[in-house]
């Protein structure tokens, strides 16, 4: 008994262990699976959702289209009961509003969008053009107040033809969606939850003829971003020397072009600014960084970094002391391109200074062009 008493103190107090890479974690299971695990009826795990409606097929709509007056009659034929749920809702321009989508098809413009009442469907006509017409471009932001994080990624994908960044989207239904349309086959949207899965199916039977076929490609590498740490000075020695963070990555990450330089976010930031919060030993060590270069590529500048040690100081440059060098290997404003970068430098000061090397490399999931307000004036 004192033996394993002993064995586990010293196994305790070893602070050389090796931590454990973070995995990306596995797709959720599907109601099935989980039923199965927990001897219950599948039924029991999805939650209950309306039949799906027709999903008809757009690029036969599209062609038929003449104006908006002759497709709102067409398609007010309603059932009563739904008839009067539009009418409690007080949206009087609901068809009309729902036609803009095949008259901005018709007409090759997205301009037609924009009379739409609802933001909801004013965003998914613009989706629907951009993915239809192949401009990734037109995509909805996924934040306006925030163009650093992309267009929808899903609509990128499909947009660009390429399935290789349906693995850019935040939701494993949205990826399996993604890939469904682009492979012309709702056969992936099998696994999902019922409402998901009924809205891939329809969606790919709808949009089945009006999406070109993905280009071949090469497949990305697998997105790595690894962190190692080293007390310097006075500074005791980080609890993790060396962390891997492959889900700040795993998405790829965002260019954006502004004032003739690259800027690109890694990781995600959670602070404006400097605090004295000290992060609990528990935790796992967290950092966060935008840096730009010029196009040449090359050294480029450390715009702002944010590291958290466990046990230790949160560190926020600009702010703290930073005397960090980013050295860009490869970043293009090109979806799907190659981005490999490295920061290292010593960051923070005695007690709670580091030397520190991280190493990302993953790829480009989208390009924003960040507008000039005083251009945008003229």
């Amino acid at each position: 008994m004192g033996f394993w008493v002993w064995a586990l103190a010293l196994l305790a107090c070893d602070d050389k262990r090796t931590p454990v890479p973070e995995r990306p974690p596995p797709p959720p299971a599907s109601p099935s699976v989980m039923a199965q695990r927990l001897n219950l009826d599948a039924s029991s795990l999805d939650l209950p959702v309306d039949p799906s409606t027709p999903a008809g097929d757009l690029k036969n709509e599209v062609e038929r289209f003449t104006t908006l007056e002759a497709c709102a009659r067409e398609h007010a034929q309603l059932d009563p009961l739904v008839g009067d749920a539009i009418r409690s809702i007080g949206y009087d321009t609901l068809l009309r509003d729902a036609c803009r989508n095949l008259e901005a098809l018709k007409d090759k413009n997205i301009e037609r969008c924009k009379p739409i009442e609802s933001s909801p469907l004013r965003a998914r006509c613009e989706l629907i053009f951009a993915t239809v017409t192949g401009a990734p471009d037109l995509c909805p932001l996924e934040s306006a107040l925030s163009p650093a994080r992309g267009r929808q990624a899903a609509c990128v994908a499909v947009a660009s033809r390429d399935p290789r960044l349906c693995v850019g989207t935040a939701s494993y239904p949205d990826r399996i969606s993604c890939e469904a349309l682009l492979a012309h086959s709702a056969l992936p949207c099998k696994g999902l939850p019922a409402a998901d899965r009924q809205r891939c199916e329809r969606d790919v039977d709808r949009l089945r003829t009006s999406i070109d076929a993905p280009k071949p490609a090469t497949p990305f590498k697998t997105p790595t971003f690894a962190l190692d740490l080293q007390g310097v000075t006075d500074s005791a020695p980080p609890q993790d020397p060396h962390v891997d963070f492959p889900r700040d990555v795993a998405h790829g990450v965002v260019v954006v072009q502004e004032g003739g330089k690259l800027h690109v976010d890694v990781g995600m930031a959670m602070r404006d600014g400097g605090t004295l919060f000290a992060p609990s030993p528990s935790q796992r060590t967290r950092m966060s960084f935008v840096a730009s270069v010029a196009p040449s590529l090359g050294a480029g500048s450390l715009d702002k970094l944010e590291l958290e040690v466990p046990g230790r100081a949160v560190m926020v440059v600009p702010g703290a002391r930073c005397d960090c060098r980013v050295r860009f290997v490869a970043l293009a404003p090109v979806r799907g391109s190659e981005a490999q970068l490295e920061v290292e430098g010593t960051v923070g000061v005695p007690p709670n200074a580091f030397k520190m090397v991280a190493r990302i490399s993953t790829f480009v999931r989208d390009v924003v062009k960040k507008e000039d307000p005083f251009e945008k004036k003229k």
